[in-house]
């Protein structure tokens, strides 16, 4: 150990904290992160009640600070009648100044911006290079030393090994809800080769026809392959006033702690999250740090994931965001069915090293053939999907698609209800404008036998009739203008909305074709004062 005077007769605190920094600078063992503006060490995090660990960014208090940098230095002190006294332990006080000197201490420390729990590639001048192991100054990153090597593998040993010994045993519903999966197991492997890390990843969910289907088992592929645990946070609940706040403080803490994975299991309900949108499309996080009016921003590369069975609801914007894999059992006794790798997790905590040069196998593939962009579009998220899908395609292994399966008792609960709206609509007024009014009381006072019965009884009519009177009245001038299709009869039926000098008075159409547009002849129609139009945003009229 090296001897040092703590600050004192003979040795000023600036002075003290210049020393410490200078030696920290070196080792490398203490880090300093812009984005919290903290002193941080790298070690195991816990990130759940359950136990598990990961790798993590470790914020140092001035209580872990003291003992922390007893490992590497023996302090001393000198009394007034200058004896040296010693060996004795920094005070917080003294400990607590350190870690807010900024010139002396905090920047002499390395910079550190992420953690790459394994190795992923970046292209830089058009090379694939790897952050080095250790700390790499090149990146503000670390890597551990123990992270799995990769090694060469062939293209065909790598598709052989990923669909055949770790996702041939799972109950995928379709071949699409395999590529789906690699997608989800590739994507935080890519984030090096997208024009910036922070490119946005759709939402990977993970939609199982019963318990045990294998739904957080699967998801757990990818946090096992990145994290070496298979990751299971809370489910994302909504409080009574529409936000989240649990969600969002464990988001926060998330950032805090370096993490690059988040995996939501068990879902259940109306799943309606601002802030997990919000997460899905924002390059850059910002929340206020607990306890004080500081913000706190962060670059968002996070991989989010979540699980659910069937029966679960959401929002129109999170299904255009989601990717879906979907897991389907058919067995009455769930319990029966035998698995060639009874504990594949275990398997794969030990075959990590051949998980990951698996998945840059295809990543090489990619780019020695001149790394060709996907063949389908995904507006939401288009380099993702010129990069991920083409990997993906270009390696034989599909394109990714949301596939999202429909159904009678879950998913976009709002155009499930829109879409019957549209259907009765038509079918009880034709052309005709009626009012809101009117619509709701249908909806009210229908029994069993009407296709309006049981439509929006999310909203509370009920319950809650105010409320759900506003909440239905914004649906209506949200869905003006679109089309949504009759899946028995195939026909397209558009919903208008003709505006009144009052506009909660405004009145509403479920029309054929264009017919509302343009008239029984093709002319223009002079009951329609106006008319909201999704179209207008790629060019179309709006009168």
């Amino acid at each position: 150990k090296l001897t040092l005077f703590l600050p004192g007769l003979n040795n000023l605190l600036s002075d003290f904290a210049s020393q410490l920094g200078d030696f920290y600078a070196k080792s490398q063992k203490l880090f300093y992160r812009i984005e919290t503006q903290e002193v941080v060490r790298i070690g195991m995090i816990k990130i759940n009640e359950r136990g598990e660990k990961i790798l993590g960014l470790i914020p140092m208090d001035s209580q872990s600070f003291i003992s922390f940098v007893e490992n590497d230095w023996t302090f001393l002190s000198i009394d007034r009648k200058t004896k040296e006294v010693g060996p004795k332990s920094m005070s917080n006080t003294v400990a607590t100044a350190v870690l807010a000197s900024m010139d002396q201490f905090k920047l002499k420390l390395p910079i550190i911006r992420t953690i790459y729990r394994v190795p992923t590639p970046k292209i830089v001048n058009g090379e694939l290079i790897f952050p080095k192991k250790g700390y790499d100054e090149r990146f503000l990153s670390f890597t551990p030393f123990d992270a799995p090597e990769i090694r060469e593998m062939s293209l065909d040993e790598a598709k052989k090994f990923l669909t055949e010994e770790v996702y041939k045993e799972f109950a995928f519903r379709s071949a699409q809800d395999l590529t789906n999966a690699l997608a989800h197991l590739i994507t935080p492997f890519c984030r090096g080769l997208f024009s910036r890390e922070t490119i946005r990843s759709p939402l990977f969910m993970y939609m199982g026809n019963r318990e045990g289907a294998g739904k957080d088992y699967c998801a757990g592929v990818t946090s096992i392959t990145y994290d070496g645990e298979a990751i299971e946070d809370p489910p994302i609940a909504k409080s009574d006033d529409g936000g989240d706040e649990e969600f969002r403080k464990k988001v926060l803490a998330s950032f805090k702690l370096g993490r690059s994975i988040i995996h939501s299991s068990n879902n259940k309900g109306i799943l309606d999250s601002p802030e997990l949108e919000a997460l899905i499309t924002k390059e850059v996080f910002i929340d206020r740090q607990l306890g004080s009016n500081a913000l706190l921003e962060f670059p968002n590369t996070l991989t989010i994931s979540l699980s659910a069975n069937t029966g679960l609801n959401y929002t129109p914007d999170l299904q255009r965001r989601t990717i879906f894999i979907n897991l389907f059992v058919d067995l009455e006794d769930i319990n029966s069915r035998q698995f060639k790798k009874v504990d594949l997790h275990g398997w794969l905590k030990a075959h990590r090293s051949e998980m990951v040069s698996a998945i840059f196998a295809l990543v090489k593939n990619w780019v020695d053939k001149g790394m060709p962009a996907c063949s389908k579009p995904f507006t939401s998220f288009p380099e993702w999907m010129r990069v991920v899908g083409g990997i993906l395609e270009t390696a034989g292994l599909g394109t990714p698609a949301q596939n999202d399966v429909q159904n009678t008792t879950g998913g976009d609960l709002e155009t499930q209800n829109m879409r019957q709206l549209f259907i009765a609509g038509h079918e009880k007024w034709g052309d005709r404008f009626v009012s809101k009014k009117e619509i709701i009381d249908e909806i009210i006072n229908s029994d069993e036998s009407s296709p309006f019965f049981g439509l929006f009884s999310y909203l509370g009519f009920f319950d809650k009739p105010d409320s759900a009177k506003i909440r239905f009245g914004k649906l209506l001038s949200k869905w003006a203008g679109r089309i949504l299709s009759n899946p028995e009869t195939g026909e397209e039926i558009r919903l208008l909305e003709q505006a009144q000098a009052n506009a909660t008075r405004n009145k509403y159409a479920f029309v054929v074709g264009m017919y509302g547009l343009y008239g029984l002849y093709g002319s223009p129609n002079p009951s329609i004062m106006s008319i909201k139009n999704d179209d207008k945003n790629r060019g179309g009229s709006t009168t």
